[in-house]
């Protein structure tokens, strides 16, 4: 008789570029249908491959044909991954019945021990029960020893980290030190939603106990928990406006720059934060022209290629190369033009649909 996947178990021999799932990834079939572990999404390809198995194997043991193969390809977008049968789920022996729970054991202690750590943390602390021990099965929990190189700067953003204990420091270009990081707080989601590579080379300065979420991880749990993505993009937001100010002299002096170097995003939050008035005028590469005009920090008018308004600024944040100039004050019918709406809420927003975007980038 063929082997019969309609109740086994399959794990993730190989992955290239999946935007789901990892090499590692244990998963199983139940009644024919897929089984994925808590927290992870279903991937409609990789059902359908595993529809066709069951269907096919089927159809060989009633012909009395043995099928032997073992390993299966899942495609159809632009990753792939190879996944293996490991054990049918209905004919294990009693050694591989206990190795089983206790395997099962370990892992439901690790869950809790995870979920321990997660409560305390305050960006989680949101979270109902269930979401958190799903959450759980997602994080990894790593320990560092004194002086480790956590990310580096130049390389891609692979993972979100959450400092539980201990402390880390940013890095300059000369290797020192320009600030620290301790308990709660978080690095790495910029690179993350970005696309773009890490910007700061971090590294221990004691030794430190690590929460994990992968790229993929984190951006599931972004849109699977609202609250969480307003809890990130009001750090990032914050982080903006501190780094800001060190150059917000610059910016009403009539700065010139680039926007490869100064986003429009940390563009308009420096000027909000620093309460000024003037216009940001961007050029760019493609040759739109972009104008944002401020009044007090509030934004009052925004326009590019004959768009005004809310969306107009959205699509100002989507510049990523050209030329920027700020120039201090307005005239007096400028100023009398309404606020265009909540500036920490504009922003927000218009974040959320740069982070929609990227995502949308990688999965095709």
């Amino acid at each position: 008789m063929g082997l019969r996947y309609k109740n086994g178990v399959f794990s993730v021999a190989e992955e290239n570029n999946c935007p789901q799932y990892e090499k590692g990834m244990v998963f199983s079939v139940v009644d024919g249908a897929l089984k994925l572990p808590a927290g992870k999404p279903t991937c409609l390809n990789l059902a359908r491959e595993v529809t066709e198995i069951v269907s096919e194997t089927e159809t060989a043991s009633a012909l009395g044909v043995s099928r032997r193969k073992t390993r299966f390809d899942c495609g159809g977008c632009d990753g792939v991954i190879r996944f293996e049968f490991k054990q049918e789920k209905n004919f294990q022996t009693a050694q591989m019945r206990l190795l089983a729970a206790l395997e099962r054991k370990g892992k439901s202690d690790q869950i809790m021990r995870y979920t321990n750590i997660l409560r305390n943390l305050d960006i989680f602390k949101t979270l109902g029960e269930e979401d958190m021990l799903n959450l759980a099965e997602l994080i990894e929990v790593r320990e560092y020893p004194w002086g480790f190189p956590i990310i580096a700067k130049g390389e891609p953003g692979m993972h979100l980290f959450i400092i539980y204990s201990g402390r880390v420091e940013v890095l300059d270009d000369a290797g020192l030190a320009k600030g620290e990081l301790g308990p709660g707080e978080m690095f790495g989601e910029t690179s993350i939603l970005s696309g773009e590579p890490i910007t700061n080379t971090v590294r221990t300065c004691e030794t430190c106990q690590m929460v994990q979420l992968s790229y993929k991880n984190f951006r599931h749990i972004m849109h699977q928990f609202p609250a969480l993505q307003e809890f990130i993009y009001k750090l990032m937001v914050q982080r903006i406006a501190e780094a800001s100010r060190q150059r917000a002299a610059e910016v009403v002096s009539g700065l010139t720059g680039q926007v490869s170097e100064i986003s429009p995003v940390e563009l308009s939050q420096m000027i909000n934060s620093n309460q000024k008035t003037g216009v940001l005028r961007i050029k760019s590469a493609s040759g739109s022209q972009a104008a944002l005009f401020f009044n007090d920090g509030e934004l009052i008018h925004a326009e590019i290629d004959g768009m005004t308004g809310e969306n107009a600024f959205y699509q100002c944040l989507r510049i990523k190369d050209g030329a920027f100039k700020f120039t201090s004050g307005l005239t007096a019918s400028q100023q009398t033009k309404k606020i265009i709406g909540g500036f920490m809420a504009l922003i927000l927003e218009g974040m959320k649909q740069l982070d929609d975007e990227t995502g949308e980038d990688e999965e095709e």
